[in-house]
Order: structure tokens, then C-alpha cells, then sequence
């Protein structure tokens, strides 16, 4: 095995954050005129949180934007007081699957900035969000319907029908997401009630046939990560269990060919989401810190070093590709950027890269071969046939001339939304 160029790897980190920084304290879309969503939004508590989380990110990354502190100081206004978005649960028609979706980000962002901090009104509205968006569901997880349902969601989900109670998503399955956050408000208050509602929501996970109800990959890897901040609490074997359960599962059939994700199980022909390829990385890293299983490293540097390549863009941002498999072989770039929740979940995962560089080095044989799906990979690196422009790395094999997967935040936005990279399968 060839060692791995260190520098290699830290200089891209380096080059991911400080683009990724730039983008989120100078892009529009996230002054503190536009951070802030209308009251129609969908999912509310969801744009907020991310960009508090991607803020505190960065700031432990050693980047501090005034984003962060002005938008801290005016979440008691943009809430009328209230310290969270929206009707509290007992007041609304229906349990809003997406607000409580949402608010796990918000409780995310708020916990991280507490622990950092230690300031009273992310506490404050940390224990507002659980006790009025929270609290209420208490009980009622295992009425969330499980039935098939129809299958129109876009690149952001909406709202769709009202079946026992809940307000439903085309994201299908959003709810559990509220394992991130509450995990977390449970981590940071002790408060049992939580730990309840967690238990509940990993009973729902436990019963339900993701594949078959097709549920959103983003919130199903999401809430692995919640059952792994809930075992590193209480070492209950039932969390790590389930987690290891959910990698299984999308490592078979919701992992597309280069270690990105299909949006939904059971829909190939749709696209990836650089949310859940960020949550595929943190969640393999964290089950390889708990169980020291060789196969989870491997699948974290497989992740960053071909799951990655695509997803960052040369302005910071994150965006979608198609899905590649051996029915569909080729890559290229679908949305340049969802700046509306990729692009901020991005900050996270670089932040989880940086402090955990050691998963990231790949093993490296120095002799490409094809692998038993037909893939010519050079141990943990995919190559792929594309215009000699962007070749790195080259090798010569009887399928052509081929290179690693090229990195699109190095790439001109004009040159990487026209770039096809093809990689070789049986």
C-alpha cells in the first residue's frame, strides 16, 4: 500500500473551508435581512437552524462572521417573543411533520451555540422549542402513518396530506430528523421527557420499512446520528444497534455507485443531496469510533475522497448531481447550488472532516483494478473517463485513459455544470 500525501488532504480541507466560509458570510442569502424566513415558509425553523449551526461551524473552525451574533440578537423579535417559529403544536390542526423537522436544526444550532457560549437565550430557547413543539408528541409517534404514499417530492419538500392527525411531507419520513436535535437538548438538560420522545422515534425507525415507505435518505442517516449521540450517553446497545442497522441499509440500497445518495429509497432515477452525503460521512466516522470496525473507516474515506468531489462547488455552496449507477454511468451536476439547506449543513461536515482527518486517508495500491461491480478504482479511489482538462492522477487501462473523480469547487461554475465524467461498469 502507498502512503497517502497528508498535505494533499489538508490542503483541500483548507480550500473547502475558507470557500465554504466566504460563502455563507458574504452571500446574500444569508445577510441578516434574508436569514430569517417569511411566515408561509414550510419549514420553519429549518433555514434558521441550519445557518446558526453552519455559523457556530465555522466559528469553531476559527472563522467568526457578525452573522452569527446579529442573528442571535434578533431571535426574540423575528419570534414575537416566543423563542421559536410558528404555532405550538397543541394550537395547530395537525402535528407539521416539516416544523418539526425544521426545529431539530434549530435545536442543533442553539445547543452548539450553548455549549460554546454558554449564553442564557440559547437555553432559553432551546427548553421554548422542546416544551411547545415538543412536549405535546409525547406519546404519539407510533400514530405516524407508515403506508405507501405518492411520490411527488422536489428537490425541497412540501406539505402534502393529513393522514391521523399529522401534517405529512414529501420528504417522506421527516419527523424522525427530530432525533438530531432532541438528542441533543437531551445531552444538554438531562431532561428525561426527551429521552422519551427519542425512544419513541427510534421505535417508529425500528418498525417501519424504510424502503418500502421510501423515506428521504437525508433524515433517515440523520436520525442514525441522533441514536449514536444517545448511545455515547447511555451505551444502550439498542441505539448503536439501529444505527448500525440504518448504514446496512443504505449502504446497499441507498448509496449510489460513487458513495453519494439517492434522495429517496426505491427512486434511483432522482438525484443526490449533499445533506445526506455529509450525514453518510459523520455517521460512518462516529460507528467507527464506537465499534473500531475497519469497514466504517473505509466507507468514511470512500465517502470524502468520491462522495465529495462533486458536491462542493467553486463558490463555496453545495449542490445536487444525478445519481450515478450502472444504469445511469455518467455524473454531472443536476442544481449548482441548494443554498437553502445543503450549502449550510456543509459547514458541519467540513468542521467533522477537519477534526477527524484520520478517517479520511484512503488506502492507495498504486495499481487501478477492477472491482467486483466493475469500477476501476486504485484501492479506496474511483477513476473515471472524462475530458483531459480536468485529469488528474492519469492510468491507462484497456477502458480508456481515466482519472479520479474531478473536484468541482476547483472548477469554473460554467465548466463543472457542463462536465460529464463517465465512470466504467461491468
Amino acid at each position: 500500500m502507498l502512503l497517502f500525501n497528508e498535505n494533499v488532504l489538508e490542503n483541500e480541507l483548507e480550500e473547502r473551508i475558507n470557500l465554504n466560509f466566504q460563502r455563507l458570510s458574504g452571500g446574500k442569502e444569508y445577510s441578516i435581512e434574508k436569514l430569517f424566513r417569511e411566515p408561509g415558509y414550510g419549514w420553519q425553523g429549518d433555514f434558521e437552524g441550519r445557518a446558526l449551526l453552519a455559523f457556530v461551524s465555522q466559528h469553531k473552525l476559527g472563522h467568526t462572521t457578525d452573522r452569527m451574533d446579529n442573528m442571535l440578537s434578533l431571535i426574540e423579535e423575528k419570534t414575537d417573543g416566543k423563542l421559536f417559529f410558528g404555532l405550538p403544536t397543541k394550537d395547530a390542526a395537525a402535528v407539521d411533520e416539516q416544523q418539526l423537522s425544521g426545529h431539530s436544526w434549530y435545536l442543533r444550532g442553539l445547543c452548539e451555540h450553548y455549549e460554546l457560549f454558554g449564553d442564557r437565550l440559547s437555553l432559553d430557547a432551546a427548553r421554548e422549542t422542546f416544551r411547545q413543539l415538543y412536549l405535546p408528541i409525547s406519546g404519539k409517534i407510533s400514530t405516524y402513518p407508515t403506508t405507501s404514499r405518492t411520490m411527488d417530492g422536489g428537490v425541497s419538500g412540501s406539505s402534502s396530506t393529513v393522514q391521523n392527525g399529522w401534517l405529512l411531507s414529501t420528504d417522506v419520513g421527516c419527523i424522525v430528523m427530530s432525533l438530531d436535535g432532541l438528542s441533543h437538548y437531551y445531552k444538554l438538560t438531562n431532561d428525561v421527557r426527551a429521552k422519551s420522545i427519542c425512544d419513541e422515534l427510534a421505535a417508529l425507525l425500528e418498525t417501519t420499512d424504510i424502503e418500502k415507505l421510501r423515506m428521504q435518505t437525508h433524515c433517515t442517516l440523520t436520525a442514525g446520528r441522533g441514536l449514536m449521540r444517545l448511545w455515547g450517553m447511555t451505551h444502550d446497545s439498542r441505539y448503536i444497534s439501529l444505527a448500525e442497522k440504518i448504514m446496512r441499509l443504505y449502504v446497499r440500497s441507498g448509496m449510489t455507485y460513487i458513495y453519494q445518495n439517492y434522495n429517496w429509497w426505491g427512486r434511483r432515477d432522482t438525484w443526490t443531496e449533499p445533506c445526506a452525503i455529509v450525514d453518510s460521512l459523520m455517521l460512518s466516522g462516529e460507528l467507527y469510533s464506537a465499534t473500531e470496525n475497519p469497514d466504517y473507516k473505509r466507507l468514511a474515506a470512500r465517502i470524502w475522497h468520491n462522495g465529495f468531489s462533486s458536491l462542493q462547488r467553486s463558490d463555496g455552496g453545495a449542490g445536487t448531481d444525478v445519481t450515478v449507477d450502472s444504469e445511469r454511468p455518467v455524473l454531472r451536476s443536476k442544481m449548482w447550488e441548494a443554498w437553502f439547506c445543503c450549502s449550510m449543513r456543509l459547514a458541519e461536515g467540513l468542521y467533522y472532516a477537519d477534526t477527524h482527518r484520520e478517517l479520511l486517508e484512503p488506502e492507495i495500491c498504486g495499481k487501478p483494478h477492477k472491482d467486483p461491480l466493475g469500477r476501476w478504482m486504485d484501492g479506496d479511489i474511483i477513476y473515471a473517463s472524462m475530458p483531459e482538462k480536468y485529469r488528474t492522477d492519469l492510468v491507462d487501462t484497456p477502458d480508456g485513459v481515466l482519472s479520479p473523480l474531478a473536484k468541482y469547487y476547483k472548477i469554473p461554475k460554467a465548466e463543472a455544470e457542463a462536465l460529464e465524467q463517465r465512470v466504467v461498469f461491468n
